[in-house]
């Protein structure tokens, strides 16, 4: 059996907005239902963090929620500008193209972020983040097979009020956090921005003169939102959001040798790693590196939002409208050594259109429902170039002779239309039990033109094999659970829910056979809980055991293709079985003073994974291997 087991302490010296004159435990709300309400007795696993609490610790991004909620790892993804790859309960994706949907989804005031770029969010300005772990088929109009990240920003308010925080430190890290917030006649106005600079802690020791910096980040986010709510029942407010990022990371794979590291000290290198002690570097890590072509990355997004709240009677209307456009290019030095191995650049650009109608209501005073449309469509163009590799593959016998300029080349684009229908309903079905249900149908088409890798040298290159097509995938997912209340201080719950990531081409293949398409994968999630409060609201205790059940999961594997080659492709040929528990407690003793800590464990197991052996072509198992973002002990 495989296992993860991750742990998070936390004591944290609170503000008074955050704990009551009788310093009782927190009370936070979740809009995940069809009606807001204590996040403590509902049926679900959310982890919620209040603004105060996030602003009182050093933490700046999504990649810092980690260990705040049980069973969320989030690794940064230096292949995509602002990426994450985020696993909630073993359930994850790493994907740097556009192609994918991510498993874990992240929303910023319910607009949805449809690529794993732009996912390492700035968290700033914030009013709460909610970490909603397990599939989200009956929540999220879009893919969350793992569960979902909800961030919510402060909204402007009728006072005049300005806040900045600045932060320096180490490695000539600089960042600034700010606001403003006005009102102008029947607008209430609020600006805001977050910034970083610096960070040289990677070292690059190349004597090139002419070599880049190894590791800066250069980012800026700004937000502006106006709301008119002078009409009563009616709230309408629009949010543009811009990020500019221009930043330089390490090499992908340091395989930087002391040979290459070491050079002798003169105003000509004064970068040499020998300095003056001439002792040999580090390496094979992070620390130190002989790079010497740009890791450069130029990253736009702009985004518009539009938020119309309507309530007629008993009847609520949602309406979020949000266009998105994110203009990308890359480079990348993959092998961070002196000599040049493989290096390449990538050009990326991303539209993608959001709206989403939501419709809420009750039908008698134990029966609420909820209603409504998700649309999305999203297009993206990508081309690449990989320089170095061939020659150095050409020395080593392992391709054909090519000439020593040869570079290889792929474009690729793909539009992708997605609709989802949904409706869900919560009975209270007494006193102390409530039931619910919901189910939503998803369609998904996709349009394919995909560019094979072809050799380019010089002016020179053969005319391109271009491969086209179509692929949909419908699904009808869903959710349902119950709960009862034991007393006023316990609550047990059950929930089963199911969610889907979309059919989708490969747009980095080698060859025609390996573009696809992929098939969807599906996950299906249990889970038991139970929540308590003692000692008069001064301790809680939550606890659940869930169960996440991968179906045809994507697997990088090598085969052998039409050609004769092998090619490293994209397959759906494998099975995952999760088996978990989370643990969360808060503890208040005393005023101004609270514990908090999570503690999550993680089984996670191939129950298949098997491949054609390249030589005999039999099925070849590799389900003893540990599946990403959940290692073993």
């Amino acid at each position: 059996m495989k296992l993860i087991s991750r742990c998070a302490l936390a004591l944290l010296l609170l503000p008074a907005p955050l704990i009551a004159d009788d310093f009782s435990l927190s009370r936070e709300s979740t809009t995940q239902r069809i009606k807001s309400g204590d996040n403590q007795w509902t049926g679900h696993s959310i982890t919620i963090i209040e603004a105060e609490e996030w602003e009182e610790t050093p933490r700046w991004d999504i990649e810092d929620l980690e260990g705040l909620a049980p069973n969320l790892i989030v690794d940064g993804l230096s292949a995509a500008p602002v990426g994450a790859a985020i696993s909630l309960r073993g359930i994850s994706s790493r994907e740097s193209s556009a192609a994918f949907f991510p498993s874990v989804a992240v929303k910023v005031d319910d607009v949805y972020i449809g690529t794993h770029a732009s996912q390492n969010q700035i968290l700033y300005d914030l009013d709460r983040i909610e970490i909603r772990r397990g599939p989200q088929g009956g929540f999220e109009g879009a893919p969350a097979t793992g569960g979902s990240i909800a961030v919510y920003r402060a909204l402007p308010t009728e006072e005049l009020d300005a806040s900045v925080t600045a932060t320096v430190a180490d490695w000539d890290r600089k960042r600034i956090n700010a606001y403003a917030n006005a009102p102008f006649g029947a607008l209430d106005l609020r600006f805001s921005i977050a910034a970083e600079d610096g960070g040289d802690f990677i070292n690059n020791v190349s004597p090139d003169p002419a070599a880049p910096e190894a590791n800066t980040i250069n980012r800026t986010s700004w937000r502006g939102t106006v709301l008119w709510n002078e009409v009563e029942d009616v709230s309408i407010r629009y949010t543009v959001d811009l990020t500019r990022d221009d930043s330089d990371v390490p090499a992908l794979a340091n395989i930087s040798l002391a040979t290459d590291l070491v050079c002798d000290p003169s105003e000509s290198t004064p970068n040499c790693a020998a300095g003056d002690e001439g002792k040999l570097p580090e390496t094979g890590g992070f620390r130190s590196t002989t790079q010497n072509f740009s890791n450069n990355r130029n990253y736009d997004v702009d985004q518009h939002a539009f938020h119309i709240d309507y309530q007629w009677q008993d009847l609520v209307f949602k309406s979020v409208t949000a266009w998105r456009d994110t203009s990308e290019f890359s480079a990348f030095d993959y092998d961070g050594t002196f000599d040049n191995t493989y290096s390449g650049i990538v050009a990326q650009d991303y539209s993608q259109f959001t709206q989403e109608l939501t419709v809420l209501g009750s039908y008698s005073e134990r029966l609420d429902y909820s209603t409504g449309v998700f649309i999305m469509g999203n297009e993206y163009r990508r081309e690449g170039e990989d320089f170095f590799i061939l020659p150095v593959l050409d020395d080593a016998g392992r391709i054909i002779s090519v000439t020593p300029d040869a570079s290889r080349s792929t474009s690729s684009s793909q539009d992708a239309d997605l609709i989802s229908f949904w409706v869900h309903g919560d009975l209270q079905a007494s006193e102390q039990w409530k039931l619910d249900a919901g189910i939503r149908w998803t369609n998904v088409d996709r349009a394919f033109e995909h560019t094979v890798s072809r050799l380019v040298a010089g002016d020179a290159a053969p005319l391109p094999a271009i491969v086209s097509g179509r692929a949909s995938s419908s699904e009808a997912i869903g959710t349902m659970g119950a709960t009862y209340r034991v007393d006023d201080e316990a609550l047990v719950y059950i929930r089963y829910e199911r969610s889907f990531r979309p059919v989708t081409f490969s747009d980095a293949a080698n060859s025609v056979e390996g573009t696809g398409p992929l098939i969807e994968e599906s996950v299906d999630g249990f889970e038991i809980g139970l929540k308590t409060e003692w000692f008069n609201d001064r301790l809680r205790l939550n606890y659940v055991g869930y169960e996440n059940n991968w179906r045809d999961k994507l697997e990088r594997v090598a085969a052998r293709v039409e050609s004769g080659r092998v090619e490293s492709i994209l397959s759906n040929v494998a099975k995952v079985e999760v088996r978990g528990h989370e643990l969360e407690i808060e503890y208040v003793p005393a005023p101004f003073l609270r514990f908090r800590a999570t503690l999550g464990h993680m089984n996670a197991d191939y129950k298949e994974y098997e491949v054609p052996s390249l030589d005999t072509g039999d099925l070849v198992s590799f389900a003893d291997l540990v599946p990403p973002m959940a290692p073993a002990d």
